[in-house]
């Protein structure tokens, strides 16, 4: 499991709002100018019996990390490689080589920019079904 700590900010019918806090390894990283997971506010739909301002661990299982890296990164692929070959061997086979090479490649990224249409789509889907656990922590650990 992947694991974060943060701050419960509140607790409704539509689940645990938690604001992820930034851990200790932030300071050693390089990229902590541009990375977004620090302060980030979550809501997990389980609703836990947490009080406001309560440390807690968030734990995100492997297997919907991987789902959702499948979704982000191999579906757009897929339609690349589809609307490069596909069209290359198929649509324009009687075409001069150069031709089918153009035409081969626009409607590869067409097919690429009409992935990530679908990949938003189904981005707020599997965001429904992230599977998220809590566990309260009496303070959040220190590198």
């Amino acid at each position: 499991m992947i694991e974060e700590y943060g701050v419960v900010e509140s607790v409704t019918d539509d689940g645990t709002t938690v604001r992820i806090t930034m851990p200790a390894a932030c300071d050693q990283c390089t990229i902590r100018e541009s990375c977004h997971a620090a302060g980030k506010t979550i809501t997990v739909p389980a609703v836990y019996d947490l009080a406001q301002a309560q440390p807690v661990r968030l734990m995100i299982r492997h297997a919907s990390v991987l789902q959702a890296t499948l979704v982000m990164y191999g579906i757009p692929f897929m339609a690349l490689l589809a609307g490069l070959f596909g069209s290359y061997f198929s649509l324009f086979a009687q075409h001069a080589e150069e031709t089918r090479i153009l035409l081969s490649f626009a409607v590869g990224a067409v097919a690429l920019l009409a992935s990530g249409f679908l990949v938003a789509r189904l981005d707020r889907r599997l965001e429904r079904r992230f599977r998220y656990v809590l566990e309260p922590v009496a303070e959040i650990p220190r590198a």
